[in-house]
C-alpha cells in the first residue's frame, strides 16, 4: 500500500513540473535567452544565500521553502515573429492535464499572459505563466505550494522575471484620494 501511495504523490508532483526544453529550439533565434531550472536541492542551496534581515528577502526564503522547483525560460528577439503561438502549444497542452485550472487569460493587442494554478485540493500546489509580445515570450513554472500572498516576493530572484506577467496585465488604478 505505501508503494501505490508513493507512486500517487510522485505522479502528482510530475504533473506540477512542466517540460520547457520543448521551448529550448528557441534560444537559437534569440538575440538573448534565459534558462533556470531549480531543482529542490538547488533551490535550498540558492536560498541560503537570500537575507532573514531583509523583509522581502526573508518572505523569499520562507516561501521557496516549500517549494520543489522554479523554471523559467525567457526569450528577447530582434524582430517580432521569430516565436509562433505554436511553439507554445506544447506547454499549453502539458497544462490542460488534471489540476491545472486557467485562472487568468489577457490579450491586448499582441501581447498575452495566462496564468495557470494547479490545485491541490483548497491549497495552491503549483503555477505557470505564459506572457508573450512580439518580441518576447516568457515562461515560469513553479512547483509546490505557494502563498499568493507572498508570491510576488520571488520577482527578481531565482531567475523569476521582475514583472512576472511580462507587462501583458495592466496595473490597477490607484485608489482615489480622499480630501481631508
Amino acid at each position: 500500500m505505501k508503494w501505490i501511495m508513493a507512486g500517487l504523490l510522485a505522479a502528482t508532483a510530475a504533473g506540477q513540473q512542466l517540460d520547457l526544453s520543448i521551448l529550448d529550439k528557441l534560444a537559437s533565434k534569440a538575440k538573448s535567452s534565459v534558462n533556470v531550472t531549480l531543482d529542490e536541492d538547488k533551490l535550498r542551496f540558492a536560498s541560503g544565500f537570500l537575507s532573514e534581515g531583509d523583509q522581502n528577502q526573508a518572505v523569499a526564503k520562507n516561501l521557496v521553502s516549500g517549494l520543489k522547483a522554479i523554471n523559467v525560460r525567457v526569450f528577447e528577439f530582434d524582430t517580432a515573429g521569430q516565436f509562433a503561438p505554436s511553439d507554445v502549444d506544447a506547454i499549453r497542452k502539458q497544462l490542460q492535464s488534471p489540476g491545472w485550472s486557467k485562472i487568468v487569460d489577457v490579450k491586448d493587442g499582441a501581447e498575452t499572459a495566462e496564468v495557470y494554478m494547479f490545485g491541490k485540493g483548497k491549497d495552491l500546489g503549483g503555477l505557470a505563466i505564459i506572457a508573450g509580445e512580439q518580441k518576447e515570450l516568457t515562461v515560469v513554472n513553479i512547483v509546490g505550494p505557494i502563498d499568493l500572498k507572498s508570491l510576488g516576493s520571488l520577482a527578481g530572484k531565482f531567475g523569476v522575471p521582475k514583472n512576472i506577467l511580462g507587462g501583458a496585465v495592466p496595473k490597477p488604478a490607484a485608489p482615489p484620494k480622499k480630501d481631508d
